[in-house]
């Protein structure tokens, strides 16, 4: 019986280190529908894809199955960091499935950006580099 329940847990750890590894892999896109980085918001279920074109945030919604997702009634802010330098963006919906907002700043590799919405009273939250070195 030892044996049996030794084999088993090996067995197991054997699957999850297959496993864990695509799992983390599995929640990030380099490319959205729309060129930008999408990340799984916290906690979820919903996916977020930020754009910046200039010095404008763009932030796109799509439930868990990839589909659009009304921004309706959404607020939020996205904290922009570029060369140690922060910057709060004011978010507010702009057309069906987005929310947008224009800062001073000026988009550079290394730049960090933190999404932070409200969803039907649920706070949403996720971090993104949407400009690679």
């Amino acid at each position: 019986m030892p044996t049996l329940i030794l084999t088993l847990v090996r067995h197991a750890l054997l699957l999850s280190a297959f496993l864990l590894p695509g799992a983390a892999w599995a929640h990030t896109d380099a490319n959205g529908p729309h060129g930008g980085e999408v990340q799984d918001a916290q906690p979820g279920p919903i996916h977020m894809e930020t754009v910046i074109e200039g010095n404008t945030v763009s932030v796109y919604l799509t439930d868990a199955d990839g589909g659009a997702m009304p921004a309706t009634g959404a607020q939020g802010q996205a904290t922009v960091l570029v060369n140690k330098v922060k910057q709060q963006v004011k978010l507010l919906p702009s057309g069906k499935d987005a929310l947008k907002g224009a800062g001073d700043f000026v988009p550079e590799p290394g730049m960090r950006v933190l999404v932070v919405l409200t969803l039907d009273g649920q706070k949403q939250q996720a971090l993104f580099s949407p400009i690679k070195e």
